[in-house]
């Protein structure tokens, strides 16, 4: 996944969508930060130059039914995330 605005959705299939923050260094190591309960992708640090100087390319993801992205397979919360 190549970087792009700093927030945007991905379509998943079957109507759903993952909705994301890519920040950082974009050439930088992947780090993949998952919210807690409940919560969004918004909660990361909100410095992304921290992020970036330390190398790495933040994916601050929303979990299914939180923030931008559509809930799961029948209306639920998390199953078969990712």
């Amino acid at each position: 996944m190549a970087p792009g605005p700093p927030t945007r959705s991905v379509p998943l299939g079957g109507g759903r969508t993952l909705t994301l923050d890519d920040v950082g260094d974009p050439t930088g190591v992947p780090v993949l930060y998952l919210h807690g309960t409940p919560d969004s992708r918004r909660s990361r640090h909100p410095d992304d130059a921290l992020a970036a100087a330390a190398g790495a390319r933040l994916l601050a993801v929303d979990r299914p039914g939180y923030g931008g992205t559509s809930q799961g397979p029948g209306g639920t919360w998390s199953p078969g995330w990712p």
